[in-house]
């Protein structure tokens, strides 16, 4: 019985672990993410000087 509770819990490691793993990819490879966070805080940064201005 114990033997088998420790696999079926490694195997939800394994799994949650994959997942996350897959989460980083789709981050890393998709560029527009990054080009919106990118345009974001230029976008941030120009609101709050125009009205100082």
């Amino acid at each position: 019985m114990a033997g088998k509770k420790a696999s079926s819990t490694s195997k939800e490691a394994g799994l949650s672990g994959k997942s996350s793993s897959a989460g980083d990819f789709s981050i890393v490879f998709s560029p527009a993410p990054m080009a919106m966070a990118k345009d974001v805080p230029v976008r941030l940064v120009l609101a709050f000087e125009q009205p100082k201005n």
